[in-house]
């Protein structure tokens, strides 16, 4: 089980937004597929990197946990897919014209 979560981690790595059409059976059960852009996996890390400075900079501060939750954008900004984005069927890749 671990070497086939470590094999999908991966291959869904290394799939860019214009490859999205080729997936493997693999990679769409894990939910690996690239379904965030490039501008929004910009804007996911760049938020998450903030919320969780909080932490560091307010660090006697009742809300202080509460910043852990730039974990989510800056994970889903790092890996290039969003689970909520594939429940929902959205994608900020940009559409591959030919």
């Amino acid at each position: 089980m671990l070497r086939r979560f470590l094999i999908a981690i991966n291959v869904g790595s290394s799939l860019s937004c214009l490859d999205a059409g080729r997936q493997t059976h693999l990679q769409e059960a894990f939910m690996f597929t690239s379904n965030v852009g490039p501008l929004d996996r910009g804007i996911r890390i760049f938020v998450g990197l903030v919320v969780l400075s909080l932490l560091f900079i307010y660090p006697t501060s009742d809300w202080r946990y509460a910043s852990l939750l730039g974990l989510v954008p800056l994970l889903t900004g790092l890996a290039g897919t969003c689970p909520l984005y594939s429940m929902l069927g959205l994608s900020t890749c940009p559409t591959q014209r030919g």
